[in-house]
Order: C-alpha cells, then structure tokens, then sequence
C-alpha cells in the first residue's frame, strides 16, 4: 500500500509544514476578501445577502481550524480535525448555493458561473487541507466537499435561463475537483521523492565486502572469553575428560560470565552510547530499542544531541521512557530538564522537534517545568 495513503506530506517533510502553514496562514484572509468583493461588488446573491455572508463565516472557519490543528506543537492532525473542516467547508457551499438560488428566485439573474466566489473558496480549503492528512482521510473528505459544491451549483443554477444547465453546473463546481485531484498528486509525488531520496541513501552506503563470523562478533562482545576459556572447556570435555563436580561448577562459571559479557553488551547498544555521551536516564524494561528502524534512531539520538549540544536549548538532564504502543508501534517518553523560561524553550527546542517529527508518528509536546516530548516509532519486523 502506497506510502500517501498511511501517512501525510507532512508526516514526512519537515520542511512541508512550514510552507503548508504559511499558505494557511493568509487562506482565511482570501477567503474573506473573495467572499466580501463578490457580494459587496459583484453583487452575488444581492438578493439574498445574509446566506453569503454567512457561507463566508464557515468556509473562514473551516480554514482556521486547518491552521490551528496544523501548528507544529500540537499533536497529529487527525480524522475529527479533517472531518470537521470539510462539514464547515461543504456547509458553505451549499448555503451559499441556496442564497443564490433563493436571489434568482427574486429577480436577481446575474450570476456568472465562472465567477462564483464559493467554489473557488472550498476548493481552497481542500487544497489546503491536502498537507496535513493521509490519502484514506483526504479522499473522502475532499469528494465530500467536490459533491456539495455540485448540488450546491444545481441550486444556483436551476432557476437561471441557461441553454445547458449541465454544463452551468459542472463549470461552477469544477474548482473543487480540480482542487481535489491536484492535492491529491502533489502530496503523493512529494512523499514519494522523499522516500525515494531516503532510500536511495539507504542504498548508497557500501556493505562491507565479507560478513565477520559468528565466533569472532560473539568473542568480541565477551572479550575474548568464548575462545580463550569457553572453547578449551568444551575441546577438553570433547577430548574424555572427567567431569566431576568441580567441572560442572567451573562450567556453570563460565555460563554465567558469558551470559553477562552478551547481556551487557546487547544493553550497550544506540542507547548505551546515549547514555554514555549524555546526562540521559534511559528505562526500556521490554527491551525495545532493537525494534525502532534505523531513521528514527537517528531522528532520537539527533533530537537528544542537539537539545544537549546546543547551549541556547539550556538542557541539563534528560528521562528516555520506551513502552508498547498501538499497531505494532513502540511509544517514546522524552522529558527534558532545562533552566531556560517557557519563551525561550519554545524557540530553542523547536528546530530539533520539526526534524523529529519528519520520521516518527503522533509527536507533540508538553511544555511545564519540565518539556516532554512524546511519540510514537514503526517497530522494525
């Protein structure tokens, strides 16, 4: 299954959220502008003015809650937040529609097609929208607000004099699909290049040109106890010689201190080397280190070296708390120490925090005494 259909061009680029949020930054502000000048003097639904005025209202607030919902600090933009926002928008279109029918009905005949303010305006807000959610949340919620704005232009448009009102409609409710199925390639070619990119430096790092043995990655890792008293043992037993109780307490010895040496060498793994470079308390009682990819480790080990490295981030200690999450998932709990005020922590953190939240899923923040950063990362299969 497509890579856009799990997860949002923003989920992905870092880089997307903050283009996306200028963008819906001054949509709200052209929406007004749009709907204002057509009504104030375009004289649509001159008729009928308080349902334009009011389509202008909720297709203005179905753009801001895009805004909000999108804000880096907040946490995924999820399912209710889009259903919500193409309820406002399709709401808009088809008051608006009514209006202009309800003015048609009085007289009020000028209604150009083209040059409806409504569709224009939904289909900014579809278009808006498209950063921010997944192909299986902006597909219907986008032919949501693409079939409102049909019905919506039969209603502006049946009472008119047109030689083909079908073709009347289709013109004016045009701008939404459109709107739809450009938000719909964009975001998909966007993630696409960017996992391609990620992949093709995945693929670009040159293997070593021979798999190093068991034996010698395992003695390695127990310093040399494998071959240098684990083996003789075993030779000497192979070769007939007696085993007494002194042979067994010996082996049991030299279990035990094998066991040891590859415990604590599996502990001394990405996360050791954390705890050994940074101030960082690490609790991961199930052992899930080992099933967060190589990205996200990177995108951890980069969050916590930076907030550490930078003087202006004023980070002093740190808590990593690894725990079991949904979907195979595995839940991570970052709670930072620092002696800076709420202010200057925000600005200080939050380069570290985009760049995390390009690889792992559901991140958001909680800024007190203390900053805690939780999310969630794909457990490798």
């Amino acid at each position: 299954m497509s890579v856009w259909w799990r997860r949002s061009a923003n989920d992905v680029d870092t880089l997307s959220w903050l283009t996306a949020s200028l963008v819906t930054a001054w949509v709200p502000l052209l929406i007004v502008a749009l709907g204002s000048g057509a009504v104030l003097v375009g004289g649509q639904g001159a008729g009928a003015p308080l349902y334009q005025w009011a389509a202008v209202l909720l297709a203005t607030l179905s753009t801001l809650a895009i805004h909000i919902a999108a804000r880096p600090r907040r946490r995924r933009f999820g399912t209710p937040v889009a259903v919500l926002v193409s309820v406002l928008a399709s709401s808009a279109v088809l008051l608006s529609g009514w209006g202009i029918g309800r003015a048609s009905q009085n007289g009020d005949d000028s209604l150009i097609p083209e040059l409806w303010w409504a569709p224009v305006a939904v289909s900014l807000v579809v278009m808006s929208l498209s950063p921010f959610v997944p192909g299986r949340v902006f597909l219907p919620a986008g032919a949501m607000v693409a079939g409102a704005s049909v019905l919506a232009a039969a209603f502006a448009t049946e009472p008119l004099a047109a030689v083909s009102p079908g073709a009347e409609i289709v013109i004016a409710a045009s701008s939404p699909l459109f709107a739809l199925i450009g938000g719909t390639f964009l975001t998909q070619s966007l993630i696409e290049q960017v996992q391609g990119w990620r992949s093709g430096l995945i693929e670009s790092i040159a293997a070593p040109p021979a798999r190093e043995k068991a034996v010698s990655i395992i003695d390695r890792a127990t310093h040399g106890a494998l071959t240098g008293e684990a083996l003789p043992f075993l030779r000497a037993i192979g070769d007939g010689a007696p085993v007494d109780d002194a042979t067994r307490k010996h082996a049991s010895e030299l279990a035990a201190r094998l066991r040891t040496a590859l415990i604590d060498r599996d502990g001394s793994g990405w996360l050791s080397g954390i705890i050994a470079r940074r101030p960082v308390h690490v609790t991961d009682p199930q052992r899930l280190a080992e099933r967060v990819s190589l990205d996200q480790r990177a995108a951890i080990i980069a969050l916590i070296d930076g907030v550490f490295s930078d003087p202006a981030a004023g980070v002093y200690a740190a808590r990593l708390e690894l725990a079991p999450g949904d979907d195979e998932t595995v839940g991570v709990a970052l709670t930072l120490d620092l002696t800076l005020p709420e202010g200057r922590r925000t600005s200080a953190l939050a380069p570290y925090y985009l760049s995390a939240k390009s690889v792992v899923r559901d991140i958001s923040w909680t800024n007190g005494r203390s900053v805690v950063v939780r999310f969630g990362v794909d457990g490798e299969q």
